[in-house]
């Protein structure tokens, strides 16, 4: 292996210890490395089930992302490899679990915490957009915390490059999604200044600021029209203190004007004008933030026998009797040069036949065509390499050469396609959250974007202009139909768990 990445980097370097999380076809459990005795967590996706659901492209992309993103909040790969089933990242471990779940075992967070967890958001989000990413999918299960409660931003699955051109197809989880996103036109940074309003809106209420009925359109019609609205009651019932600069800030997270929105200026790069030099923001000590050295007061694991995830996965794993990955010594990969007998003879017999021209169809008939599938485990041996963080010098991660681009025929995930499956690790449903009124949308329903456009036509969305930067739509981003994932209030979705950058060592 060339560059000095190690052959022997395998499942084998690693305890396997419990479940946390499981998606379409891959699941998050905790590890130890044998080495270090560090703890992380372990992403591991079945290759055959991925080609089905369509989504090889998003596993690329996010790998890309994770490999190259280096920030105090944001979730960091430390290895990724494979054997002949699955392919792995081993990403940081923040045992706090995520915000689903502490938002459903916590009765009111005070309001110093969600100050730090909205500096220390924003922060994440900003470097973020410095890269030209937009993540597309912040919510409350793609958010974990540590130990002392920072917050930290996972799951790169559907978060998009806008390095040439802005995305515009209703992608993420639908309660979180910007007006602008249902348009049908491109969108930009900003969407993610508005699914960080409703975030925070949510830690201080436990409901989100616009809630619709089951249906799809009338979850948009909330978001697009329904007035913004404060409190001093949370969902359950408890006290909250009324914060005047707090719901301001707010207001301008959750503006439906782009233009206006919070964050927006310099094409959403609006951090350091806006956000950064808020009122709100009077008492961050922005240099305490990048040291990770201004906590909350909120602390998940004040019990350290405490598991901050639900144990259904767990429970679910022991009745089937255990672990179902495990290390296993890769199979000896065959030389291509060297042709098999049956391939000696098809070629052969291919160029007898090529000879004549009314025999071409049979030569055609004889020389094999590679499958999808076929091609995208071939894809996965070459571009998914080696990684390991301790090495200076790691192969070059690159995407394969059809997927640089999503074809509107392939239905993928990264897009919530047709037929594809968006690898979310979100556990079974069943939250305190839950028992709220309105807020059971769990389900995934299928959306007619015509309709989308036309009911977006209907609201207050005014001057959404995403292409200030000239970057050009993403034409092909997909097709005519749509799922989007409604929240799920499941308490935990620890899916992929925490990054340390020098200096930020959890």
């Amino acid at each position: 292996m060339k560059d000095g990445a190690p052959e022997e980097l395998s499942l084998k370097r690693f305890e396997l210890q419990y479940i946390i999380g499981q998606g379409a076809f891959g699941k998050v459990k905790t590890v130890m490395d044998k080495k270090t005795k560090k703890q992380y967590a372990l992403k591991y996706i079945n290759k055959e089930e991925c080609i089905e659901g369509r989504s090889t492209i998003n596993i690329f992309r996010e790998r890309l992302m994770l490999q190259t993103l280096c920030h105090p909040y944001i979730i960091g790969l430390r290895f990724a490899f494979q054997d002949d089933i699955h392919l792995f990242m081993v990403l940081e471990y923040a045992k706090g679990g995520d915000l689903r779940f502490n938002l459903g075992k916590q009765a009111v967070f005070d309001a110093h915490t969600i100050m730090v967890w909205a500096a220390q958001l924003s922060y994440a989000i900003d470097y973020m957009h410095e890269q030209k990413i937009i993540h597309r999918d912040l919510k409350p299960e793609n958010l974990l915390l540590d130990d002392l409660g920072n917050l930290y931003i996972t799951d790169l699955n559907i978060a998009v490059s806008v390095e040439k051109r802005f995305p515009s197809s209703e992608s993420g989880t639908l309660d979180y999604m910007a007006p602008e996103m249902f348009t049908g036109q491109p969108y930009g940074l900003s969407i993610d200044w508005w699914a960080t309003g409703t975030i925070i809106y949510e830690c201080i209420y436990k409901k989100r600021p616009f809630r619709g009925g089951e249906s799809n359109e009338e979850v948009k019609d909330a978001i697009l029209s329904k007035p913004l609205k404060f409190s001093d009651k949370t969902a359950d019932g408890d006290p909250v203190p009324i914060i005047p600069v707090r719901e301001q800030f707010l207001e301008q997270l959750l503006e439906r004007d782009v233009s206006k929105r919070l964050g927006s200026a310099n094409n959403g790069r609006g951090f350091e004008a806006e956000v950064k030099s808020h009122e709100y923001f009077i008492k961050i000590d922005w240099k305490l933030i990048a040291e990770k050295k201004l906590l909350p007061n909120y602390h998940p694991n004040n019990d350290k026998d405490a598991m901050n995830f639900q144990p259904n996965l767990l429970i679910e794993e022991m009745i089937n009797g255990g672990s179902d990955v495990s290390y296993r010594p890769r199979k000896k990969k065959r030389d291509p040069n060297k042709k098999t007998l049956g391939e000696k003879l098809v070629g052969s017999f291919s160029s007898i036949f090529s000879k004549s021209r009314s025999d071409n169809s049979l030569s055609q008939k004889l020389t094999k065509t590679k499958t999808r599938k076929e091609i995208e485990l071939e894809q996965m041996e070459e571009y998914f390499v080696p990684f390991d963080y301790e090495l200076p010098n790691n192969p070059e991660m690159k995407l394969p050469p059809d997927t640089k681009k999503e074809k509107k025929d392939e239905g993928s995930a990264a897009t919530i396609g047709k037929e594809g499956a968006k690898e979310d690790f979100t556990p079974e449903k069943g939250s305190p959250l839950r028992n709220n009124e309105d807020d059971d949308n769990s389900s995934v329903h299928s959306v007619d974007s015509a309709a989308s456009i036309e009911l977006a036509k209907k609201s207050t969305l005014k001057n959404h202009s995403p292409l200030r930067g000239g970057f050009e739509p993403d034409e092909e981003e997909f097709g005519d139909k749509i799922k989007i994932t409604d929240v799920d209030e499941s308490p935990p979705n620890p899916a992929v768990q925490k990054q340390t950058v020098p200096g930020a060592q959890l």
